[in-house]
């Protein structure tokens, strides 16, 4: 204990030990203040499950009515009533799109403006040339060279590339 001396070694160990199981004691009697139980598995997946089964049976309910409905509907339009003697026209069988004109001509819309693009494409030279590269490679040889650490920190050395005058007078002046 923190307040009470002990003046024998052996009888100090025996409050020590009797401070350690007062506070594990006390630890094991502290509540959480939230829960924190774990769920049974089994029980949540049967939750799921009978939702899923609920959402199933009401859609196929659903379905099952709504075909029931459209059966009455193609018998009422395709027998003729007491009421009006011809029999109606069926539309198509087939579920066609109101919007089908629309994205016909969208669609034409969008090959007409492939075709001028394709036209403008070939119609265009190339500006590929290869006396420039070439151009171009060398005097970026001759500045990778001459500004290079290693170039600087030795003496210049003949350079059997790029000794000829003429080089020198078309990129610039001769390095030192």
């Amino acid at each position: 204990m923190w307040n009470s001396v002990a003046c024998n070694v052996s009888y100090e160990n025996f409050l020590r030990k009797k401070e350690f199981q007062r506070y594990k004691q006390s630890l094991v009697r502290i509540s959480p203040m939230i829960n924190n139980t774990t769920l049974n598995k089994q029980q949540n997946i049967r939750i799921r499950t009978k939702k899923s089964r609920l959402r199933e049976e009401n859609a196929k309910e659903i379905e099952h009515s709504n075909q029931i409905l459209l059966k009455k509907m193609l018998d009422i339009n395709n027998n003729p009533s007491s009421l009006n003697k011809f029999k109606v026209m069926p539309r198509s069988m087939t579920t066609g799109s109101l919007n089908m004109k629309n994205r016909v001509d969208a669609q034409n819309k969008i090959m007409l403006e492939n075709k001028k693009m394709l036209e403008r494409l070939q119609s265009t030279h190339s500006f590929y040339s290869a006396e420039k590269w070439e151009s171009d490679y060398e005097f970026h040889k001759f500045i990778k060279l001459t500004h290079s650490k290693s170039f600087m920190k030795y003496p210049k050395q003949p350079n059997p590339i790029f000794d000829d005058k003429a080089y020198y007078e078309k990129f610039g002046s001769m390095p030192d």
